[in-house]
């Protein structure tokens, strides 16, 4: 979370940059969000640094097996939660992780034809909510309920390691806050703005306050 954080500081501050040094309207770099911002913003970026080319390379590649190692982390997660459920658990381990996989591969075949950008957007949007605030309930749950201290045992069972101060502060106050933080904010933007479908099936006229073209391929504003 604080990577997270951090990376976000760095990133809107050069956005920031570009657009004060060329005298461009914010409107013309916030072109897009989420996920899709590393293609839009990173190679601008990479472009005003020496030899542009390698640092492109470098990015993506740890790009793609951060991805990767993420990947396999949830794939393990499923996988062995599953084989302890009794109707599953006669199934090899590789069998059922190729399932898996094989079943997310063709979950994912629609982002990418041709409205996959479009769909990717709206589902990223509709499911960083709903995942803050299951990361709220679950810190909520393990600091609170369960409580620190017997998190500090099991931690020190475990890796013979304990948490300090800091770490017990961040969990218990300073996580929540931001979490409850973006939420309300969240909540608050979504009261105000239209819904970002609305610009794709005609809503939304051209002219009027949140409009913007439709994406190639999809249906246009009547």
């Amino acid at each position: 979370m604080l990577m997270s954080l951090l990376s976000g500081v760095i990133l809107y501050a050069i956005i920031g940059h570009i657009i004060f040094t060329n005298k461009r309207r914010h409107e013309e770099m916030y072109v897009s969000r989420g996920a899709s911002i590393i293609f839009s913003v990173f190679p601008i970026i990479f472009s005003r640094f020496v030899v542009p080319s390698i640092w492109s390379l470098l990015f993506f590649t740890a790009l793609l097996l951060i991805s990767l190692d993420s990947m396999y982390g949830q794939v393990n997660a499923i996988t062995l939660s599953l084989m302890e459920v009794g109707v599953f658990s006669y199934i090899p381990y590789t069998t059922l992780a190729f399932i898996i996989v094989l079943f997310c591969v063709l979950l994912g075949l629609p982002f990418t034809m041709g409205n996959g950008v479009y769909l990717f957007e709206e589902l990223d949007g509709s499911v960083s909510p709903v995942i803050c605030f299951a990361a709220l309930i679950e810190v909520i749950y393990v600091v609170w309920i369960y409580g620190l201290d017997q998190l500090d045992e099991g931690l020190e069972q475990s890796t013979g390691l304990t948490m300090n101060e800091s770490w017990k502060w961040l969990l218990k106050w300073f996580i929540p806050a931001v979490l409850s933080a973006i939420l309300i904010a969240w909540g608050m933007v979504s009261i105000v703005e239209h819904p970002s479908y609305m610009k794709y099936v005609g809503c939304l006229k051209e002219g009027t306050r949140g409009y913007l073209a439709p994406k190639p391929g999809f249906g246009k504003p009547t």
